[in-house]
């Protein structure tokens, strides 16, 4: 599986072991294969994206409350301390289909004006969901919110009560943006329906691993979302944002040779801004 957007190419080579901390978002029932271990992290200066100030609705009734600040949902999250990519998602490009297998359950929250996902006990923008399997949606405020899915999915969900909780199904394989309907624009998070079971959210120093990983010649595809803005919509009425578009995200391939009955080290992944900077073109 391959998602919308540039892909750039790298070829990986085999390195000295790396302290690579485990990561495991999913629990494959297959024969023992290959186990896989990677670092994506960032090359060059961290990139230093602005933020928003906007009300909490671009609503006429809420343009006398005072603004606040929203950060840039798609902000990479990168340890300044080693450089490793902490926003970064990897999975195999034509990993075969598999039955046997599952992810951990996933709740989308709606919280304090702001969309993540609870995934295994890691609160982040990104989850993985077995195609043809559910997630768990639930608003934590008294406030409505329009939840919008978008890319090889599309919904709205409208959710008026708060502590109810609302389940949705991902019947195709590929990548759901979500979003807000209702004009909180800075609200995005991701989720991936998955055919097979090797993906994984790299931790804070921009480790990975996977698991039982088939053995042979694979295409490793390195994913994170753009915080360059595309476009925006503006409210006729008040003037205020009500919808951002950001350019394409990131992908870019790994290719590697996974063998048998060992454990299998990448080349560490390197990104930076100029990577960006080309998917605006």
């Amino acid at each position: 599986m391959i998602l919308a957007g540039t892909v750039s190419m790298v070829w990986a080579r085999k390195i000295e072991i790396a302290n690579a901390k485990p990561l495991n978002v999913s629990k494959a029932m297959v024969a023992s294969k290959a186990n896989l271990k990677g670092r994506v992290v960032w090359s060059g200066d961290i990139p230093k994206v602005e933020g928003f100030s906007a009300p909490i609705s671009p609503l006429t009734e809420h343009l006398d409350k005072p603004k606040r600040h929203w950060m840039n949902p798609n902000i990479p999250k990168i340890n300044s301390n080693n450089m490793g990519v902490g926003s970064a998602v990897v999975f195999l490009k034509h990993g075969p289909v598999a039955e046997s297998f599952e992810f951990e359950p996933v709740r989308v929250i709606t919280n304090n004006f702001q969309l993540g996902i609870v995934q295994g006990g890691v609160d982040s923008q990104v989850g993985f969901v077995k195609t043809d399997g559910q997630f768990e949606i639930l608003n934590m405020q008294d406030f409505f919110f329009s939840l919008r899915g978008r890319g090889d999915s599309f919904f709205s969900i409208p959710l008026a009560s708060r502590g109810k909780s609302y389940v949705r199904k991902l019947e195709k394989p590929g990548m759901v943006a979500l979003s807000s309907g209702s004009g909180q624009f800075w609200m995005r998070s991701y989720l991936f329906s998955m055919q097979h079971p090797w993906i994984a959210r790299c931790d804070q120093d921009g480790n990975f691993e996977l698991h039982n990983v088939p053995e042979g010649k694979q295409e490793l595809i390195v994913w994170m979302p753009n915080w360059n803005i595309e476009d925006r919509e503006i409210d006729a009425e008040t003037w205020e944002i009500t919808r951002l578009e950001f350019f394409k995200p990131l992908q870019k391939v790994i290719r590697f040779e996974a063998l048998s009955g060992m454990e299998n080290q990448l080349a560490t992944t390197r990104i930076s801004s100029n990577e960006f900077e080309r998917l605006k073109k």
